[in-house]
């Protein structure tokens, strides 16, 4: 099988323009997206379906069209809403491709950044972040030639390491690679990508109740609730008090826009955090914030909350089991040193 390496390495001043000339029109359905101009409409279509079989298997189970990929790799920060003021210090963008036929059979993003090291801030080092992999599990032969050309091009970049340790792009908030996606995994360890983190994710369905029945959780007389709450950034947090003291606090966050126009997906929400002082622990203020969040979450027509926990945090996972949260795939990170 005749199988081909294809990218695009816009320069990134370049795009912007080009994004900012594409956004100041009113597109039609006919008109070219920003893709579109480095990849053709058929590699763009194929890379939609191979994205679709991949991420239909994890939580929340929804497809994403061929305008949402379009948004996705035109992107610089995704998480923006959430981390507004982060300058990600984006060195070069890549997309790219392994082609059989008009079939893209494998695909993947870099972004180039540049760190300063601990040593000193006078020197520098960089780094590829992977937001996202994918790859057929009928073809490996893609994910080798894909991988094989990726850590080339990270050489001559100079780059120190490869890692898959950010929020992946085409999820609602986790981390790494999901382990249900076997055929990604092996591909990667076969390059001899190395496990750095692992991640369980853990989901739970709302009451079914309706809205105006559902009760406030009781609490301690001596505590009190204050939620700080930013629908403009799809932001939820829950604190509880004693007295002028946080103690303990959750934060959900909405789903992400570009993600948003997904059929199904508006019934979903991630549990980003939940966190309680240590001198509070098994007071039972995490259950009242996971159930008030529950409630209210439940109010706003949720019903599914998502969360990752580390895979080796038996106590946090003893805790969301009795939560009444159930157990989805493992997601890794990896990470691949260079000579």
């Amino acid at each position: 099988m005749n199988i081909q390496i294809k990218s695009y390495s816009p320069d990134l001043g370049s795009a912007k323009a080009l994004i900012h000339q594409f956004d100041q029109k009113c597109l039609s359905e006919s008109s070219p997206h920003w893709v579109d101009y480095f990849l053709g409409t058929t590699l763009l279509d194929s890379l939609t379906q191979l994205i679709n079989q991949h991420i239909e298997l994890v939580p929340p189970y929804c497809s994403v069209t061929k305008d949402q990929v379009d948004l996705i790799l035109k992107t610089d920060n995704l998480w923006a809403i959430h981390y507004p003021s982060d300058d990600i210090p984006l060195i070069d963008r890549r997309i790219d491709l392994a082609v059989s036929g008009n079939q893209v059979i494998a695909a993947a993003q870099s972004n180039i950044l540049k760190k300063h090291s601990s040593e000193g801030e006078n020197r520098s080092e960089f780094i590829n972040y992977i937001p996202w992999i994918f790859s057929s599990p009928a073809n490996q032969d893609g994910a080798k030639l894909l991988l094989d050309h990726i850590i080339h091009q990270s050489l001559k970049l100079k780059c120190a390491t490869i890692e898959i340790t950010e929020r992946f792009s085409f999820g609602i908030g986790w981390f790494g690679i999901p382990k249900i996606w076997e055929h990604v995994i092996t591909a990667l360890e076969t390059a001899h990508f190395i496990p750095t983190k692992k991640w369980i994710l853990m989901s739970t369905q709302l009451p079914k109740i309706r809205p105006d029945r559902l009760q406030a959780v009781d609490i301690p007389s001596d505590l009190k609730t204050n939620w700080k709450i930013s629908e403009a950034n799809l932001d939820w947090v829950l604190e509880i008090c004693k007295g002028d003291t946080v103690i303990g606090e959750s934060q959900v966050w909405g789903i992400p826009p570009h993600l948003s126009k997904s059929d199904g997906i508006q019934k979903w929400a991630m549990l980003e955090w939940l966190g309680v002082a240590d001198l509070y622990k098994r007071q039972k203020i995490g259950s009242y914030l996971v159930q008030e969040q529950l409630r209210f979450q439940a109010q706003r027509n949720i019903q599914n909350l998502l969360l990752t926990t580390e895979y080796d945090n038996k106590a946090a996972r003893d805790f969301l089991e009795r939560q009444k949260f159930t157990y989805g795939s493992e997601c890794w990170c990896f990470a691949k040193l260079l000579p």
